[in-house]
C-alpha cells in the first residue's frame, strides 16, 4: 500500500510522494507534492527543504532561495518559541 492511500490530507504524505517524484526527475510533479505539503502545514520545514532542492536540481536559483528563506524563518520561529519558554 502507498503512502498516498494512507492519508491523502497530511502533508507529510506529499512531502514523501514528492521525494519519489524528485528522484525520477519528474520536477512538475515534485513541485506540485511539496507545495500541496505547504498548504496543508505552512510550518512544514520539510517541505520548504525538499522544494529548494527541486528548484535548485532545475537551476531555479530564485525559487531555490526562497524556499530556503521560509525554511529558514520556520526554523527560526521555533527557536525563538524554545529560548522564550518559562522554565
Amino acid at each position: 500500500m502507498s503512502s498516498w492511500r494512507l492519508n491523502p490530507n497530511s502533508a507529510w504524505t506529499f512531502n514523501e510522494h514528492g521525494l519519489a517524484w524528485h528522484q525520477k526527475r519528474a520536477y512538475a510533479r515534485t513541485n506540485a507534492d511539496y507545495t500541496q505539503a505547504l498548504k496543508l502545514d505552512f510550518k512544514y520545514e520539510w517541505a520548504y527543504h525538499n522544494r529548494g532542492l527541486s528548484w535548485h536540481d532545475q537551476k531555479d536559483y530564485d525559487k531555490a532561495i526562497a524556499d530556503y528563506a521560509g525554511l529558514f524563518v520556520v526554523l527560526f520561529s521555533f527557536l525563538a518559541a524554545v529560548v522564550r519558554r518559562p522554565q
